[in-house]
């Protein structure tokens, strides 16, 4: 088995048997081109010898980027199903960490749903220690919601200290971009709050916050997203949604009257406002016993590793 970075040309092969990796299909056909013209990353494939033609086959890939100074984030793991069970994809997790570590990285990190029983006996092989799990709904729409919204505040650069003081005494110190999980620095939360991406709910003391995203676009979709949520009440995790729900909708029906041409495309009616609304968020009681409560498109829980390499 050779591992090598793919080529352009490899990705018909890779398609081959990605089409039914999930119920819904799979997402790689989607981002091959972003990943292997992306910076500070590695696409890898497998490639092996077919015993009949005896032509070059591609049966697994993998991708990793680099994060941080000191994190790796592994993703896109796929092997050809007549390959699994044979180390392949512990080969390509090895190497991707072996690249990581050649470029100054000390910690890589992945996520995995919690009902891929085997993804999780693999990374329990190669000493991935899980750290946190987190919550991934999509929703369609909002119901008992609370009357707290006069509470919940923009964040300003006065605030950022009480903010991060706030989310590093948590174990959840990371906030998702484009299904990474990156970990929280102060240059982050500086850089989110000029951009007006945090809420907090403040009485006196701040009881929970929520990091938006409207520019995280997926496959060219403008998928709006909360990028972390969380609180110390269900009272205040619902009324931090309905707030940033809201706060889409008038955003979408804003840009949707400056540019009639792609309204009738890209905007829904106002009943559907929240079709497009995708959450990352701690798998806390609160949040769980609010989001499973709601109408969702889809709702799953997955588990945060992190390995020291």
């Amino acid at each position: 088995m050779i591992y090598r970075p793919a080529i352009n040309s490899d990705k018909e092969q890779i398609f081959d048997f990605c089409n039914n990796t999930f119920e819904w299909g799979d997402y790689i056909q989607e981002v091959w081109d972003c990943w292997i013209n992306e910076k500070d990353s590695l696409l890898l494939v497998a490639q092996t010898m077919d015993s009949i033609s005896y032509a070059n086959k591609i049966v697994a890939m993998i991708h990793g980027k680099l994060c941080h100074k000191n994190m790796i984030w592994v993703e896109g793991i796929r092997v050809h199903p007549e390959y699994r069970e044979k180390g392949i994809a512990s080969s390509l997790i090895k190497n991707i960490l072996t690249y990581g570590k050649d470029k100054g990285t000390t910690l890589a990190s992945l996520i995995v749903s919690i009902d891929n029983i085997e993804s999780r006996k693999l990374m329990e092989k190669l000493d991935f220690n899980p750290v946190s799990r987190w919550i991934f709904a999509s929703n369609k729409g909002l119901k008992n919601i609370y009357e707290y919204c006069h509470i919940i505040k923009r964040a300003e650069i006065k605030d950022q200290e009480r903010i991060y003081n706030y989310l590093t005494g948590s174990k959840y110190t990371r906030y998702v971009n484009s299904w990474r999980w990156y970990i929280l620095t102060n240059y982050d939360l500086f850089r989110m709050i000029k951009k007006g991406q945090i809420y907090f709910f403040d009485d006196q003391n701040i009881r929970g916050i929520v990091i938006i995203d409207i520019t995280d676009f997926w496959n060219d979709q403008d998928n709006y997203r909360i990028v972390y949520l969380d609180g110390d009440s269900k009272e205040i995790i619902s009324s931090m949604l309905e707030y940033c729900i809201s706060f889409f909708y008038n955003y979408n029906n804003y840009y949707s009257q400056r540019d009639k041409k792609e309204q009738k495309d890209r905007f829904e009616i106002k009943e559907n406002r929240n079709e497009r609304v995708q959450i990352f968020c701690p798998d806390t009681d609160f949040n769980f016993s609010v989001l499973s409560d709601q109408k969702k498109e889809y709702f799953t829980k997955l588990i945060l590793y992190d390995k020291e390499i």
